[in-house]
């Protein structure tokens, strides 16, 4: 299984992703139980995973595996692909306590985002831990970026088969010459 997992403290989750539909239910599960997570709609139909299923996850950053208890399934949010699960669980599993990988915020405005982002990248400049804030547009842009360039491989490969052509046409032609 593909998709992004985050860790994160789950009491914040309503006033951050206030945009991400869940139950009360399903909420109160994922607040009150540590090893539970939640999944976005479209990871869960693809994966056929419902609430109460259960998940190991295997990672490729942290020397550990997690089991996972599906808590709830979201949808409603820019991209319902991810998981979201306990930061403390994350950090109990893999002895990684205090280790944060991202920061996630919420600014009144539009118009805030780009004063907020200038002044986090200006407080940790030339610090021991520097960091690069950004949207959350421009953040899941950058993961499509490692993917290369696409427009160009297709293009590249079009170019090929049509150059493929060409050369077995004119093949055919001087043979029947």
């Amino acid at each position: 299984m593909t998709f992004a997992q985050f860790a994160m403290d789950a009491k914040k989750l309503r006033r951050i992703f206030g945009e991400a539909k869940m139950s009360e239910a399903e909420y109160r599960d994922f607040e009150e139980t540590k090893d539970s997570c939640i999944i976005g709609k479209l990871t869960a139909n693809k994966y056929k995973l419902k609430v109460g299923d259960r998940i190991t996850l295997e990672s490729t950053i942290y020397p550990c595996a997690l089991a996972f208890k599906i808590a709830g399934i979201y949808s409603g949010t820019i991209d319902d692909r991810n998981m979201l699960f306990h930061q403390e669980y994350l950090d109990e599993g893999c002895g990684t306590q205090g280790s944060v990988g991202m920061w996630w915020l919420k600014v009144k405005s539009i118009e805030d985002m780009s004063k907020v982002i200038e002044t986090i990248n200006r407080a940790f400049a030339n610090s021991s831990a520097e960091v690069r804030a950004e949207s959350e547009r421009a953040f899941q842009l950058s993961f499509i970026s490692m993917m290369g360039n696409v427009k160009v491989f297709v293009a590249s490969i079009s170019s090929l088969v049509v150059f493929t052509l060409v050369l077995v046409s004119a093949s055919t032609m001087s043979m029947a010459m």
